[in-house]
């Protein structure tokens, strides 16, 4: 069973015999390296996303006060000519 998730574990079994500890201590390592990279990554990303998010926010509040200064300009033109 161990030897279809690692082959390298049946590896070493058939040709070191008992040495496969370290083996499987180095298929560990092996995953948590890439475990605590990925996990590096994924923090990395969510950052990013949220200054993503945080510029976007800024933008909507921009255009929202522009159409607020647009609606203000439309009516004080319109209370002029009317």
């Amino acid at each position: 069973m161990l030897s279809r998730q690692y082959p390298c574990l049946q590896y070493l079994i058939y040709v070191y015999g008992k040495s496969y500890i370290i083996l499987c201590c180095r298929c560990i390592q092996e995953k948590l390296d890439e475990l605590h990279r990925l996990w590096e990554l994924l923090l990395r990303k969510i950052q990013e996303k949220g200054q993503r998010l945080q510029q976007a926010l800024q933008l909507v509040m921009f255009m929202r006060e522009c159409d607020e200064v647009m609606f203000w300009i439309s009516d004080k033109v319109s209370a002029r000519s009317g």
